[in-house]
């Protein structure tokens, strides 16, 4: 019979995968915060105002800080993933343009928050 048990601690190559998601959505936050020319008529089609790109921005950098620590990297990733979720459908259904980095933004994000999701007791 096999056993159900699954390790809390995530392997190497998830802290890997979390450690290269941290960077990319760190560089993203800083572009947003940054206000460089294309995101930010990105953002106006969305929404009156940039405080929307400013909250996308603190949520994208509390995620990728979250991510190094593996206690609430699920959480984390978890709630990255739902980040890039609104950025799929914000390419899909508002403004165009091509959606694959979302998707594989959310692809992974979602993998990191399965392979570390707390184990059951």
């Amino acid at each position: 019979m096999m056993s159900s048990f699954r390790s809390s601690a995530p392997g190497f190559p998830i802290v890997l995968l979390s450690m290269l998601l941290s960077v990319v959505f760190l560089a993203d936050a800083g572009i947003r915060i940054a206000g460089i020319a294309q995101v930010a008529p990105t953002f106006a089609k969305l929404v009156p105002g940039q405080g929307w790109r400013d909250v996308t921005a603190v949520i994208e950098v509390i995620g990728a800080i979250f991510l190094l620590l593996g206690v609430i990297r699920f959480y984390a990733a978890l709630s990255l993933a739902c980040v890039t979720a609104g950025a799929m459908a914000k390419h899909l259904l508002v403004i165009g343009g091509d959606p694959i980095p979302a998707i594989l933004l959310f692809l992974l994000s979602a993998i990191v928050a399965f392979c570390s999701r707390p184990a059951r007791e």
